[in-house]
């Protein structure tokens, strides 16, 4: 189970919601997380845990799918560079 509502694929890339992450991780390069694996990758499981690494250093982890920021992640995936260059928003809770 995801914040997407979508299947996620091995391999892709989300972005991570603001509050997810420490504040000195809170830029935009900090919070792409590239998904390896986990029952969070399925949409219609009752898990949520999401394995991976972050994009930025390669540190494995693992997270919430309800971490995962949809917005955020369909503005990246249609156009990466212009959202990293982009500004945030204030992040829901």
């Amino acid at each position: 189970m995801n914040a997407l509502h979508r299947d996620i694929k091995t391999g892709e890339i989300v972005v991570l919601k603001k509050s997810a992450m420490a504040e000195a991780y809170q830029t935009r390069k900090w919070r792409l997380f590239k998904a390896d694996g986990g029952f969070g990758l399925c949409h219609s499981t009752v898990g949520r845990r999401v394995y991976g690494e972050y994009v930025e250093d390669g540190e494995a982890n693992s997270l919430d799918g309800w971490d995962i920021d949809l917005d955020a992640t369909t503005e990246y995936q249609a156009d990466p560079e212009k959202w990293l260059a982009g500004t945030d928003k204030e992040d829901p809770k």
